[in-house]
């Protein structure tokens, strides 16, 4: 059996030991003598053709892929890399985008091994597509993730290929049911994971989200980091629900309220929580992203998940994203799409780290406030924030199918005012 600390020692990744030896011995039981699928010239230019990536890049595929298949350890690594990614979904996402930089042997086709791997994954996704009918040309907007995400590390790296990140994002594309894009945004079907209950009064069609139950908030209403100590005023939340509803408003605003409230149980209808499918949107990296565009993704979204996926009735929208920083408010242009995106939706506070965001506009989580480029608004009021001392944080929210006609009109923050500020 061939031991996974030579192959790692050969690869001039020794240290990674300990980060890649889950399910090895599985990886290896599916390692026939027979070519690797993904690693043949006329599946990696097919592939290449279907996630729209330029046919120049061929030379740099096709050359990376000849040293693995003259290399008995190489091969083997990236058939376990393959795996831990497709087949094992036991291995958390987290590790993948903790795995090794291999340019100590392939210096800067260490990106286009990654892009191989992530290529690899193309006939399963089309299989995928297919058993649910999905149309061809969902299926190629959806691959073309693929050139987004080849574009921008070109960017940060300077080869237009893949990395572990990327990756580990590529998963969603092989679950059931699988991500898909429809116009500007991607959309997963899931239940709503997040520590919110969402509630519709059955007269006035007000709504207001409460905290679940034991989530510790801030003295501002955000919700208190993991690991650290606890702040003096920081609190607890409580959800009762009996013939009254009693606990923590959020306001469409982004922060859960210190006060409690109650409400008749009779007069309110619970809309949204743990088991209410929802779709969950994810935002290539790019423009366009103005507000006509975003609704008519929505929409249509509905309309093609409601079509190819009927057995599970969308209830709304989720997104968890570092530029719903409320904060972005204060220093962002006004009139700039992730501004008027904000307004438009209910916003809630998640758990969240204090620089998120950093990766996709910076290309690093780790940046010097001093020497970090200022080029562009966002990077401008970005690095404004942690000089002022403030936290770039990830929010979410929520955007009931309901509503979807009164997208532009900032909807809840407007029946917030009106109806629901006199409960509280």
């Amino acid at each position: 059996m061939c031991d996974l600390k030579t192959v790692l020692i050969s690869a001039k990744q020794p240290d990674s030991y300990e980060l890649l030896k889950p399910f090895w011995e599985e990886s290896l039981k599916y390692l026939t003598d027979q070519p690797l699928f993904f690693l043949e010239e006329k599946a990696i230019k097919e592939n290449r053709a279907l996630c729209g990536l330029p046919e120049e890049l061929d030379i740099s595929l096709l050359k990376t892929a000849a040293r693995v298949r003259a290399d008995a350890h190489l091969r083997v690594l990236i058939w376990h890399l393959y795996c831990l990614v497709f087949r094992h979904q036991e291995y958390t996402a987290e590790s993948i985008r903790k795995w090794p930089d291999f340019s100590g042997i392939f210096g800067s086709d260490n990106w286009h091994f990654y892009q191989l791997i992530n290529l690899a994954s193309v006939p399963e996704i089309r299989r995928i597509h297919q058993l649910y009918n999905i149309p061809e040309a969902v299926t190629a907007e959806t691959l073309s993730d693929t050139l987004v995400k080849a574009r921008f590390n070109r960017e940060i790296c300077g080869v237009a290929g893949s990395n572990p990140r990327n990756l580990s994002w590529r998963r969603n594309f092989i679950i059931s049911p699988p991500l898909c894009q429809v116009g500007r945004f991607q959309y997963i079907l899931k239940n709503f994971p997040d520590k919110i209950r969402v509630f519709k009064n059955k007269t006035t069609q007000a709504v207001i989200a409460f905290a679940e139950h034991g989530i510790q908030y801030t003295e501002e209403g955000y919700i208190f980091p993991e690991g650290l100590s606890r702040q003096e005023n920081s609190w607890q939340s409580e959800l009762v629900i009996n013939d009254k509803i009693t606990g923590h408003p959020i306001s469409p605003y982004g922060r859960a309220m210190k006060k409690k409230i109650r409400l008749e149980s009779a007069e309110w209808e619970c809309v949204l929580n743990s088991s209410s499918p929802v779709l969950d949107i994810h935002i290539p990296v790019g423009g366009g992203m103005t507000m006509e565009s975003v609704h008519r993704s929505m929409s249509d979204a509905l309309i093609f998940f409601d079509r190819y996926f009927p057995g599970r009735k969308v209830r709304g929208f989720r997104l968890v994203t570092w530029f719903l920083n409320t904060l972005l408010e204060q220093y962002y242009r006004p009139d700039s799409n992730l501004v008027m995106f904000q307004k438009q939706v209910y916003l809630f506070p998640v758990p969240t780290g204090y620089n998120s965001g950093l990766y996709f506009i910076f290309g690093s989580e780790n940046i010097d406030l001093k020497t970090a480029p200022r080029d562009t608004s966002i990077r401008r009021a970005m690095l404004k924030i942690l000089e002022d001392g403030r936290p770039l944080r990830s929010e979410g929210m929520f955007f009931l199918r309901e509503h979807i006609e009164h997208f532009g009109a900032a909807y809840y923050r407007e029946q917030w005012e009106q109806k629901v500020k006199m409960l509280i």
